[in-house]
C-alpha cells in the first residue's frame, strides 16, 4: 500500500463475470491498508458484481467505484439501477 498510485483497481480475476458477488472480505482488507495510509488512494471494485446491493456494500466501505461490465450486459443492473443508485448518494 505504501506505493500505491492516486487510483488503483482491486480486481478479483477469478469472479470476473462470475455475477457471484464481490469479495468482500478483499476489499475490507485492502480498505484498511488504504485508510492506514497518511494520504488515500481511490479505490474502484472489480470482479463478481451480481446486483446492485453490491453498489451499496461498496459505498459503505468507501470504495471509490466499482467495473461493473458484466453485470449491465447480463442487465442484473439496469441503467434505472444506477440512476437511483446516484441519486441516492449525491451529496
Amino acid at each position: 500500500a505504501k506505493y500505491w498510485p492516486d487510483d488503483v483497481i482491486c480486481m478479483s480475476l477469478n469472479d470476473v463475470g462470475s455475477g457471484q458477488g464481490v469479495d468482500i472480505t478483499r476489499l475490507q482488507h485492502l480498505a484498511a491498508l488504504n485508510s492506514a495510509r497518511k494520504v488515500h488512494s481511490k479505490l474502484y471494485a472489480a470482479g463478481g458484481v451480481k446486483g446492485i446491493q453490491d453498489c451499496h456494500q461498496l459505498k459503505s466501505l468507501n470504495i471509490a467505484g466499482v467495473l461493473l461490465a458484466s453485470a449491465l450486459h447480463s442487465q442484473s443492473i439496469s441503467r434505472e439501477d444506477i440512476v437511483a443508485f446516484y441519486a441516492s448518494n449525491r451529496q
